[in-house]
């Protein structure tokens, strides 16, 4: 197929394909499943380029929780506000069902978690606040905590990636995290501008624009940017394909490739994934972005059982389930092997 030729020699220098050559795959690819095969064949070898196997990326997390629900109404998220019908909130719900982390309330608290996620094979740790802004930067259990576990996870474990989930942040905000040892920040699109327009989203407490704008000042303040999707929330590939674009046009460096896992409260329009569109996605993420780190991370239990299709497709690394006496959030539904044994299996193909 001459799109493929075209598209392997494009790729092989860093250079991401356009939005018609990914449309024209997805057309190729509706047209013939076979094509995912050729395909493999391309994101493979791409994968190799530019994302040495050893540096295969091992994704945990440290959540701040602190007096319960979120406040906001954010309808997808387990620890919002958001209420169903029968008046249960999705924080409610996700407490009844045991999927809610430990909560971490102090530095030595992150500190011990960084270092049993390190040792479980962890190469990034994220600490994750709830709230929309951190708005009082003195609150010993808002930012300030944060800033001072940054700190002190850094001197004592410096070969651990840190990462910070907070919401809206403002560039000074960003500078101080940066200063205390953060070198990626998560802000994730969640999904396409169509999408952002739907039902599935409404009452969030971030906009698409403002996670596009946290973006734009965390790569000002010289950030890396951690930014994706989460499969299943009313979107179609062709909106995939626009989050992938956003990414590669904004210079995003890290790509999470979640799956939503709801136990929430009146869900619509929740999507019914095909593996072969899981590894589809992927690899057309692969080829619109070569040089951008994929993980599955949230919700990859779903590819337990074509996992070695998701790393031919293009991941390059995962989120990591934790250990059996302190995991993270169980609603993530991660996949329970040790993170060696995955590391194995990406250095085998």
């Amino acid at each position: 197929m001459q799109i493929l030729q075209e598209i392997k020699v494009k790729t092989r220098g860093g250079t991401g394909i356009n939005e018609e050559e990914a449309l024209e795959l997805l057309r190729a690819y509706r047209e013939d499943g076979n094509v995912l095969e050729e395909l493999f064949e391309i994101t493979e070898k791409l994968t190799r380029i530019h994302h040495p196997r050893e540096k295969f990326q091992g994704c945990s997390d440290g959540f701040a929780l602190y007096d319960g629900q979120c406040s906001h109404e954010c309808p997808y998220c387990p620890v919002s506000h958001h209420k169903g019908s029968d008046g249960t909130s999705n924080w409610q719900l996700s407490k009844e069902k045991g999927y809610l982390p430990e909560e971490t309330i102090t530095v030595k608290g992150f500190v011990k978690r960084a270092r049993m996620m390190r040792k479980l094979g962890a190469t990034h740790f994220k600490i994750v606040l709830t709230e929309r802004t951190i708005r009082d930067e003195n609150d010993p259990k808002r930012f300030g905590l944060a800033l001072e576990a940054f700190q002190a996870i850094r001197e004592k474990l410096p070969n651990l990636t840190l990462c910070a989930s907070m919401g809206a942040l403002t560039q000074e905000q960003l500078q101080k995290l940066k200063e205390a040892g953060v070198t990626n920040i998560n802000c994730s699109f969640e999904s396409s501008e169509r999408v952002w327009q739907s039902e599935n989203f409404d009452g969030t407490a971030l906009s698409l624009d403002d996670k596009i704008l946290t973006n734009q000042l965390a790569g000002e303040v010289g950030l890396k940017r951690c930014s994706g999707f989460m499969a299943g929330m009313g979107e179609m590939l062709g909106d995939r394909i626009w989050v992938f674009l956003k990414a590669q046009e904004m210079g995003i460096e890290s790509f999470p490739f979640n799956i939503f896992v709801p136990p929430f409260n009146g869900f619509q329009d929740r999507v019914d994934f095909a593996p072969e569109d899981m590894l589809f996605s992927i690899a057309l993420g692969r080829l619109i972005m070569p040089k951008t780190s994929i993980i599955i991370n949230n919700g990859n239990l779903y590819f337990e059982y074509i996992l070695a299709g998701a790393l031919k497709a293009g991941a390059t690394g995962i989120g990591i389930k934790g250990p059996k006496d302190n995991p993270c959030f169980i609603g993530h539904k991660r996949i329970k092997l040790p993170f060696k044994e995955l590391r194995k299996i990406r250095r085998r193909l």
